[in-house]
């Protein structure tokens, strides 16, 4: 869905340009050199025009697509200071991003002074209406589940940025059995085969479930962990197909029984 990406005094990056985007896209890299800062800024305007969207349907709190972004920016990257001016590149003046995304063009830039308002971005876009996307961010969170929505929910400090909590909030959402897109039915069934259980929420704690016996989550393997996460969020339909889906350090807690299979 993404064809191009191009930053401008975006943190390390003086000049990025990336324009042959595939279906499956995967950034390998040293340390520090980074990775994760692009995919959090692809995610980070996928979501917002997600959010937008929902937010411009009828009897919908109207917002500007700039304050909706302006504030997916600031919860996900959690600048201090000086706020959305702290991810300029030090020593320059303005960042500018530019990215095609569903075959519609969004840009925005910003100053070092930039606080929490952004003026220079295009509000007057028609957004898709299916866009979704998900983030699974290095460390799991069905264990931590209650401190990220405390920490943003009841104390509103930064913590755990906006991939966290924007996960738990998708794997709020009741599952179902029925209505699940084939194909993701497909890859349901795999990857519960994986571990033989399933992972459900029973108040407001997730505990895997293997026939009678049930585990919780202090419990469970951190691969399972996080192959639980996607059933879960398969399930509840809030990844489907035509998703969009990052996921930060893959390379994590990889199934030996999957990664021989995909071999």
């Amino acid at each position: 869905m993404f064809t191009r990406l191009e930053l401008e005094n975006f943190g390390i990056f003086n000049h990025f340009e990336w324009n042959d985007h595939a279906k499956i896209n995967i950034l390998i890299g040293k340390n520090d050199t980074g990775k994760s800062q692009l995919i959090k800024i692809l995610y980070s305007l996928a979501k917002s025009v997600e959010i937008y969207h929902k937010k411009s349907q009828p009897n919908a709190l109207q917002e500007s697509f700039s304050t909706v972004l302006a504030n997916k920016l600031i919860w996900t990257f959690q600048p201090e200071g000086k706020g959305l001016g702290e991810l300029i590149t030090k020593g320059q003046n303005k960042l500018n991003v530019q990215v095609r995304l569903c075959e519609e063009n969004y840009h925005f830039s910003f100053g070092k002074d930039t606080t929490r308002k952004i003026t220079d971005v295009n509000n007057h876009l028609i957004p898709p209406k299916n866009l979704s996307a998900i983030f699974v961010p290095p460390k799991e969170v069905l264990t931590a589940f209650e401190a990220i929505a405390a920490t943003r929910e009841q104390l509103e400090i930064f913590g755990f940025d906006d991939t966290y909590y924007d996960l738990i909030t998708s794997l709020r959402l009741p599952t179902t059995k029925g209505n699940i897109q084939k194909d993701m039915k497909e890859v349901l069934e795999n990857l519960v085969q994986l571990f033989e259980g399933e992972i459900v929420r029973e108040g407001k704690q997730f505990i895997l479930k293997r026939g009678r016996e049930k585990f919780w989550m202090s419990q469970v393997a951190e691969g399972v962990k996080k192959i639980g996460i996607l059933t879960t969020l398969i399930r509840n339909r809030s990844l489907q197909k035509g998703t969009i889906l990052f996921i930060d350090e893959p390379e994590n807690n990889l199934h030996p029984e999957a990664s021989q299979n995909a071999i």
